[in-house]
């Protein structure tokens, strides 16, 4: 069970408007810190650790680089053919809805406001600009998010619960995944393909 004041803190950021992705994932990281005994809180207003922010930071970094120009494409020219105007009004749109819902309290995604944005900035000019099919293999992808989470979240805590109740079972498993991830990488520069958006 997680400390008092470390759940009260993790469930008034949760339900906070409008959440970044990286105040997200360093809860996350503060949470499980916690749960392993990593990091001691004694209060809700503790600091949060630096290998905490570094942590947090790298697998946002990461995350960007290795999938990022993928969703920038995606967005900016599989689901239409933007042009600078139509960049505008999905930005413009995407901000009011952003801002108007924060003003009420309201949490979103802005992956999800920015997609509409965008789908509704192609079907102003014409319905048929939208490519509709790319946008739903969007909506797809979403709806399988969250259970797909909980799967990897359960098979990767039913892991570290091998090696006890400690530190280790995360370290290993932390461990495993860069390994993991360096050898994937290793074979994609072997093989001659880049890391970075192909066109």
């Amino acid at each position: 069970m997680l400390p008092a004041t470390l759940q009260r803190t993790a469930e008034s950021r949760f339900v906070a408007p409008t959440p970044r992705i990286d105040e997200v994932i360093v809860w996350v990281v503060e949470i499980g810190a916690a749960k392993t005994k990593a990091v001691v809180y004694s209060t809700a207003d503790a600091d949060v650790p630096t290998w905490v922010v570094l942590s947090a930071a790298s697998a946002i970094a990461l995350g960007t680089y290795v999938g990022g120009w993928r969703i920038i494409r995606t967005m900016g020219s599989r689901i239409i053919k933007m042009d600078p105007a139509q960049g505008f009004a999905s930005q413009a749109s995407g901000a009011a809805v952003i801002l108007s819902a924060s003003h009420v309290g309201f949490p979103l995604s802005t992956t999800h406001v920015i997609s509409g944005g965008i789908m509704g900035a192609g079907a102003a000019k014409r319905v048929s600009a939208v490519r509709w099919g790319v946008a739903g293999n969007i909506v797809v992808a979403w709806v399988l998010t969250l259970p797909a989470a909980a799967a990897v979240g359960a098979l990767t805590f039913g892991i570290t619960r091998i090696f006890g109740e400690g530190a280790a079972g995360p370290l290993v498993v932390s461990i495993a995944l860069v390994l993991t991830l360096i050898w994937i990488f290793g074979r994609r520069l072997i093989s001659g393909r880049t890391l970075t958006a192909e066109a």
